[in-house]
């Protein structure tokens, strides 16, 4: 007699189900008040990832880590291990998110320059600004002034 069965595996409570990809990139973690801290994640998959610090950490505590390209992510320690520790991610992440992951810059930068990070590799160099014309700035210093002495004047007389 043939019987026809299901295998299914079952991770275990803190076990690692999801493939890691290995990273080595300076990132934020930010505990329950939002104080910032520097730390290395090592590596990242859809569920979670490792990061090094020296901090200490609680199993269960919420901290968000921020994963350039991908924003502040909401988590939880799971597990502890030598200088680091398991961070699980309250929402997995998504393939594209984790591929994506780390290859755009934190910074946001100022609206006169352009918003949003620069495509990795640029430093930055490259980017004009720009000044305001001589007779704009020498304009706007001489209004300033005159306004200021008006001012002045008014509560002098």
């Amino acid at each position: 007699m043939q019987f026809a069965a299901t295998l299914y595996l079952e991770a275990d409570e803190g076990s690692r189900v999801a493939a890691r990809r290995p990273v080595d990139h300076e990132s934020t973690l930010r505990d329950h008040s939002g104080t910032p801290h520097s730390v290395k994640v090592t590596n990242l998959s859809v569920s979670g990832c490792f990061v090094e610090t020296s901090l200490t950490l609680e199993i269960g505590q919420p901290i968000r880590i921020g994963i350039a390209g991908v924003g502040a992510i909401p988590s939880h320690v799971v597990r502890r291990q030598g200088s680091g520790f398991g961070c699980e991610f309250d929402t997995p992440l998504s393939d594209a998110q984790v591929e994506h992951a780390f290859t755009e810059s934190t910074v946001v930068h100022h609206p006169a320059i352009g918003v949003g990070p620069l495509p990795a590799g640029n430093d930055g160099e490259d980017i004009d600004i720009g000044r305001w014309p001589g007779a704009v700035r020498v304009g706007l210093l001489v209004g300033l002034a005159t306004a200021a002495w008006g001012l002045v004047l008014a509560f002098t007389i």
